[in-house]
């Protein structure tokens, strides 16, 4: 017997189990039984996916409870998801990414049904930066299935949204992507490899570098070190630079200016100051907790 249950929007921002984890959920329900019931709202599915593909594949007819119509359905979901489901942080911003954004001006007929979250609010609820959710809503919206698919079991977003800004056709982000994480990794690297290669510069890098920089920019020289750091590829490029010695801070920098001077725009080298500024910042702060 199979149960057919709708799954209600609140249920659907999370992501299901992984192959193995469903795997041990559906040798427990078959050896101890459902447990846990799985709870409808108003008819639809409010929490237990994974419990009911398990019951369906077994051939177990699932046990249901329905919540009363007078409680939040959103704030219930939230609340049982976030407080007992280990999502590490970019799960949580692409589930945050799903939330219904609230609309601009005055409500809609369905808020009750489909209520509304700004970013600060998703944000709050979800423990992760405004950032993260911009980036994994680009992904939803810009990236292939299996990318989707990747940043659902894990993997970071801000460097599927280097993948995307690398390769922004979906087809071939799909055939790139079906070869898993490494296969993305491995294109990254070779885009950034194909790049101009630095020139060397004497001059006083420092005095050279404009104050802001733009996101293309920025993801630019973020993708060059990503690929190029000596730390590991999973720490962001600013804790690259941190820990980065003098030559191979310069090393960066001409980089940057090198790319500068072969797009003949004033694209990369934007970033520079604002790097050192942070850099110099972060060490003059390392340097007074150690001195105290």
């Amino acid at each position: 017997m199979t149960a057919q249950i709708p799954i209600h929007p609140a249920a659907s921002i999370f992501p299901l189990m992984s192959p193995q984890e469903f795997e041990k959920l559906k040798d427990s329900i078959a050896e101890n039984g459902l447990r846990e019931y799985l709870t409808l709202y108003q008819g639809e599915l409010l929490d237990g996916r994974n419990r009911l593909r398990a019951c369906n594949e077994l051939g177990i007819e699932p046990s249901c409870e329905e919540l009363l119509d007078e409680i939040d359905p959103w704030a219930y979901a939230l609340d049982k998801k976030l407080r007992h489901t280990q999502l590490n942080v970019p799960q949580r911003s692409m589930s945050a990414a799903r939330l219904p954004e609230a609309p601009e001006g005055r409500p809609s007929k369905n808020v009750e049904k489909f209520p509304g979250y700004t970013l600060d609010d998703a944000s709050r609820l979800f423990g992760v930066s405004t950032k993260s959710i911009q980036q994994a809503r680009r992904i939803l919206k810009e990236g292939c299935t299996e990318l989707i698919a990747l940043c659902n079991a894990g993997k970071p977003v801000s460097k599927a949204c280097l993948f995307i800004d690398a390769c922004q056709d979906k087809r071939q982000q799909s055939k790139i992507a079906k070869g898993g994480w490494k296969a993305i990794q491995s294109y990254l690297k070779e885009a950034a490899d194909s790049a101009p290669p630095a020139r060397q510069n004497t001059k006083d890098l420092a005095t050279l570098l404009p104050d802001t920089a733009t996101e293309a920019e920025m993801a630019s020289v973020e993708r060059w070190l990503y690929c190029h750091s000596p730390k590991s590829p999973g720490e962001r490029f600013f804790d690259v630079w941190y820990g980065a010695d003098e030559k191979w801070r310069n090393t960066i920098l001409h980089h940057i200016l090198a790319e500068r001077v072969a797009t003949g725009a004033e694209a990369a080298v934007q970033i520079g100051r604002q790097i050192l500024k942070a850099a110099d910042g972060h060490q003059q702060t390392k340097t007074e907790s150690t001195d105290a």
